[in-house]
């Protein structure tokens, strides 16, 4: 069951895939290829979540996309991680965080704060991994006060 499962999702990563090729979007494209890194990242296939970050960051330095660069970075930073190369993830954390910063990407941030709490945990870098864990829930709170914010001012309009 569960195998089928995975087979359905790289069916329709593939689908999406043609379907932004065809259509010459290779920002959707890029963002493709990211997701389906995350797919093999979740599946503990770590040399093909590999290649589609490979894919990924060509096509974002192509487009000049630097969400999709922010977000393959922190892929990587998790296949390093997996593979106990904690001072390479550690720096991919870090170029993710930094490109996420510059686009004010406060959801990623989040999630890469999440993802660096559990490099730190593996390391027994106790006080890295509660400062990581605290901003992660920070910039989570963040969200969820902006999309309050949102809905008042919607609610407000109508």
């Amino acid at each position: 069951m569960e195998q089928r499962k995975w087979d359905e999702a790289e069916r329709a990563y593939d689908e999406a895939l043609h379907i932004a090729t065809t259509l010459g979007e290779l920002s959707g494209s890029t963002m493709v290829h990211v997701n389906v890194a995350e797919m093999w990242v979740l599946r503990g296939e770590f040399p093909r979540a590999r290649e589609a970050c490979d894919r990924a960051m060509q096509r974002a330095s192509s487009a000049g996309d630097e969400h999709a660069d922010a977000e393959a970075y922190n892929i990587y930073g998790i296949i390093e991680r997996e593979a106990a190369h904690y001072s390479e993830a550690e720096q991919h954390f870090a170029r993710a965080e930094e490109g996420a910063r510059r686009r004010h990407d406060v959801l990623l941030q989040a999630q890469i704060a999440h993802e660096r709490a559990e490099l730190f945990r593996r390391q027994s870098r106790n006080r890295d991994l509660l400062l990581s864990l605290n901003r992660a829930h920070q910039l989570y709170a963040q969200l969820a006060v902006t999309a309050v914010e949102a809905i008042n001012v919607d609610w407000q309009m109508h």
